[in-house]
């Protein structure tokens, strides 16, 4: 579902419909770049970032681009990690790839609406 603007309410609702357990905690968060473009040689200097959530059932993406922010949920780290609207990551040239920048574990936060 695409939403092309919406106040704080409605994604809130958004969200709560979506969301099926509200007590559900985030075990970690993970920090990701990958290239802008397939002809990159290197994504060190212009790079795409994104979060991904590991939460007790899910893993959730979040990112922000030209089109707006983006919310992605799967059981499988995969699915959000290597893809964004069901579309292959751009991976650049070379094998300089989707890659982990950063790792937080154990927070004590919980989705909540």
């Amino acid at each position: 579902m695409q939403i092309a603007s919406c106040t704080n309410y409605e994604l809130r609702q958004l969200l709560q419909n979506k969301v099926d357990d509200v007590s559900e905690k985030i075990q970690e968060v993970r920090y990701y770049t990958h290239p802008l473009n397939t002809w990159q040689l290197s994504k060190y200097l212009l790079h795409h970032a994104f979060i991904v959530l590991k939460t007790d059932n899910w893993f959730w993406s979040i990112e922000k681009d030209e089109g707006g922010i983006t919310v992605q949920r799967s059981k499988y780290l995969e699915n959000v990690r290597d893809k964004c609207y069901k579309q292959n990551r751009i991976t650049g040239v070379m094998n300089n790839g989707i890659s982990l920048a950063k790792t937080i574990k154990h927070l004590p936060v919980t989705i909540s609406p």
